[in-house]
């Protein structure tokens, strides 16, 4: 292709850019996970303190600070700490990884392939939600991918940096991943000597950029810092069958499917073509690092004790990239196998069906018919377009149908479904509750998990006491007896609290964070309420 196709292209990629602003500005923190690094990433940004992420002032040393790094980047540049503020790291690295995605398309195949496979990565479901959580996960995706692109343009320094990044994000599970997939690539080729000398100048220079974070762990918490973090959070994660998150080997299998949609048929045309039809050895060289790339983290993630769907993040571009080899086939050929066909049209059906459901469940809802009859014309014409260009075997146009009509139902979502799952999912009514009823007075909280530490800390803007047993309560009370104190403390702890609290404090609000989660409960010392 040209030099004007590939400008024309990259354009076209660019227009994705905005569907990443979806989703992150327009709601509050959200449970599970980000409430709690949305915590640690102000807490970091307030504290000045860059080396140890701590979580309502306590060292939370799960994950490196990265992340958090990136966060307080953001503060600083915007002068204001906010939910959306903490989610944009998530969705510069989301599509920083389609980018990357871009890049390797292009520069092995062409800009065509290139584009596809960003669009595919970009509008997987598992990846674009993902990228727009305050997580760390869009940013080791990313970050691998990246390490990837420069492995294949033959930039090893460029490569061992990413990686080196990579390993601040999320810690040896980065380098495991790259390494197992860099490892058997090498080895396939039988190129000893390369996998020996890039092991070596890797981890050498990954022990030098750690030096001076392992140097300030050590400062601040001694040898149980770096015991904490290395052997407790990185090693044992992966082998103890206590793990956090632990689950069957086949967790993968099944997840995998539900995550990559709309475009799961796509994958599943070039996996079953690849094992009808291709050779291993007439594949090109990045062709088979692809499957490398996503056959060796399939593996090496499900020989893990902790998995999450989310965990297989990395794994995602090449499956995008994979795709898009599939769908380049079906642009290039006037005679579409059977099979093919029925899995591009499928795809078409599957983001159709994602379209009316959002439009329909909008209507049914809310009695508005305004939006989804506009939403609706729009899809038909998408859906006209589409069938006029299959008919006409014009593939190419076809697909961009396919990607328009799911990437408006990603933008109709956000428009229709934000309010609904705002009202069920927000704390900020009920931390502007306590505000208004604590005054200048005393908060505290009665052993709260981690989730809701972050949470809290971040709407409150400071670090609460947080009793973890009931003589610490106690003694918390008793220190603050002449002071208006305010308790938090969750629903399920009713039964040992109240009857300890007695007449010591009233309960004087209830809060639902969402109907099928979790409870709170507000107790004030005061003997009369406003």
């Amino acid at each position: 292709m040209g030099q004007n196709s590939n400008k024309v292209f990259f354009l076209l990629f660019l227009a994705i850019f905005p569907l990443y602003l979806c989703w992150t500005f327009d709601h509050s923190l959200w449970n599970p996970d980000e409430t709690r690094d949305a915590g640690m990433a102000r807490e970091m940004f307030i504290s000045k303190d860059f080396v140890v992420p701590r979580l309502n002032g306590v060292a939370f040393l799960e994950k490196p600070p990265l992340y958090y790094w990136s966060c307080s980047l953001v503060y600083a540049v915007s002068g204001r700490v906010t939910a959306g503020l903490t989610r944009l790291p998530a969705a510069l690295y989301g599509f920083l990884g389609a980018l990357f995605v871009f890049l390797i398309g292009k520069r092995f195949f062409n800009a065509r392939v290139g584009f596809v496979a960003a669009a595919i990565l970009a509008t997987s479901i598992q990846y674009f939600k993902m990228s727009h959580f305050a997580l760390m996960d869009s940013s080791l995706a990313a970050l691998i991918t990246g390490s990837f692109y420069f492995y294949l343009i033959g930039q090893n320094f460029l490569f061992i940096l990413a990686l080196i990044l990579a390993f601040y994000t999320k810690g040896f599970v980065a380098v495991a991943l790259a390494g197992v997939v860099i490892g058997t690539d090498l080895l396939l080729q039988k190129k000893i000597k390369k996998c020996v000398w890039l092991s070596l100048a890797g981890f050498a220079l990954l022990l030098l950029a750690l030096l001076p974070w392992v140097i300030g762990l050590w400062r601040s918490g001694g040898e149980n810092f770096l015991r904490i973090f290395f052997i407790d959070n990185n090693w044992k994660r992966f082998v103890s069958s206590g793990a956090d998150h632990h689950s069957p080997f086949y967790l993968y299998f099944g997840s995998f499917l539900g995550d990559f949609l709309p475009w799961t048929l796509f994958f599943i045309g070039g996996l079953i073509g690849f094992l009808k039809r291709e050779k291993w050895r007439d594949l090109p060289p990045v062709h088979r690092f692809f499957w490398i790339w996503f056959g060796a983290m399939f593996l090496f993630l499900s020989a893990s004790s902790s998995k999450r769907s989310m965990y297989l993040m990395p794994a995602f571009p090449a499956a995008a990239l994979l795709s898009a080899l599939w769908v380049e086939k079906i642009f290039q050929s006037m005679d579409v196998p059977k099979m093919d066909r029925i899995f591009f049209v499928g795809t078409a059906v599957l983001a159709i069906l994602a379209g009316g459901f959002v439009f329909g469940f909008h209507a049914v809802r809310h009695k508005a018919f305004v939006a989804p009859l506009v939403g609706g014309v729009a899809l038909t014409a998408l859906g006209w377009f589409y069938w006029a260009a299959l008919k006409k075997r014009q593939h190419w146009h076809a697909f961009l149908a396919v990607l328009f009509i799911f990437m408006g139902s990603l933008v109709s979502a956000n428009r229709f479904f934000i309010r609904d799952l705002e009202a069920d999912k927000s704390f900020v009514p009920f931390c502007d509750t306590v505000k208004s009823r604590l005054g200048n007075g005393t908060l505290i909280a009665y052993d709260l998990s981690e989730m809701e530490r972050g949470v809290f800390s971040f709407y409150f803007e400071r670090l609460i006491p947080n009793a973890l047993n009931l003589n610490q309560l106690g003694a918390d009370l008793m220190a603050n007896q002449k002071t208006n104190v305010l308790l938090i403390a969750s629903r399920n702890k009713d039964a040992e609290l109240i009857p300890f609290l007695e007449d010591q404090m009233d309960l004087i609000y209830s809060f639902r964070e969402n109907q099928k989660t979790r409870a709170y409960r507000l107790f004030s010392n005061r003997t009369s309420h406003e």
